[in-house]
């Protein structure tokens, strides 16, 4: 959880960072100039960049839906990391049938 608040943090500040090499580069790095930034549009677009790492972060993700969460245990001595196991194809396309085949 902390990195995905540190990532957006980051995505957050990468335009005023930007903003900042600019100036930098352009020699142009001081006081008056911060104070003449153009705030509103480093924040709209430090807006628009954590939105767009949202949706790539909710893209990437690989962890399965519809699946069973299994806390993590000890087995044999060995810690065994929480996982998400998918449950079968049967199982999603007919849960009702599913559960009257469990009671039989």
């Amino acid at each position: 959880m902390i990195r995905i608040v540190i990532t957006q943090i980051l995505l957050f500040l990468l335009p005023f960072l930007a903003y900042a090499a600019y100036l930098f580069l352009t020699k142009r790095l001081h006081r008056k100039v911060w104070i003449d930034a153009p705030r509103y549009w480093l924040v709209v677009a430090g807006f628009l960049c954590s939105l767009i790492g949202f949706s790539v972060l909710a893209l990437i993700n690989n962890n399965p839906t519809g699946g069973v969460y299994v806390p993590a245990h000890y087995k044999d001595g060995k810690l065994i990391p929480g996982q998400i196991i998918e449950k079968p194809v049967d199982e999603i396309a007919a849960p009702d049938k599913a559960k009257t085949s469990d009671t039989q």
